[in-house]
Order: C-alpha cells, then sequence, then structure tokens
C-alpha cells in the first residue's frame, strides 16, 4: 500500500488517526479473537473516531491570542534574541 504524504500538520494528524482507526477495526475482524476483544477494539476504534472530531473541534475554536502578542509580550517579559 503506498503511504500518503501530509501536505501541513493537520493531514499529517488526520493520516495518522486514520491510520489507527483503520489498523484497529481490522484488527477487531479478526475470527481468531474472542468476541469480547473484538468488541472492545472496535468501540476503542470508535472512541479514536470521536477522538479525533474532538481534536478538529479544538483547532476551530483556536486560541484567544493566536496571531497577536501575549500578555506576556504586551508586559515586556519576552526578549527575543
Amino acid at each position: 500500500m503506498a503511504e500518503r504524504r501530509a501536505e501541513n500538520l493537520e493531514d499529517g494528524i488526520w493520516f495518522d488517526f486514520e491510520n489507527q482507526v483503520k489498523a484497529l477495526e481490522t484488527l477487531a475482524r479478526d475470527p481468531w479473537l474472542r468476541p469480547e476483544l473484538r468488541t472492545a477494539l472496535q468501540v476503542l476504534a470508535d472512541d479514536v473516531d470521536k477522538a479525533y472530531g474532538k481534536f478538529e473541534r479544538s483547532m476551530r475554536v483556536g486560541c484567544p491570542n493566536d496571531g497577536g502578542p501575549t500578555a506576556a509580550d504586551l508586559a515586556g517579559e519576552v526578549q527575543n534574541g
């Protein structure tokens, strides 16, 4: 299977989450595993998928200081150099 390359950090994180979910779902279909373990793996895959959704929503909210000076910058506490 060809590996996909991320164009940015967000794509890389999405690919990582997606790959984890796929691996868990594949393992959850393994007929050699006990049904309880297959169920637990599927629940874990669903939880990882939900965690990505929460991550994505948190990225949309952003930080109140994104792109601007922080309180420390304004107070002159940050020294660059």
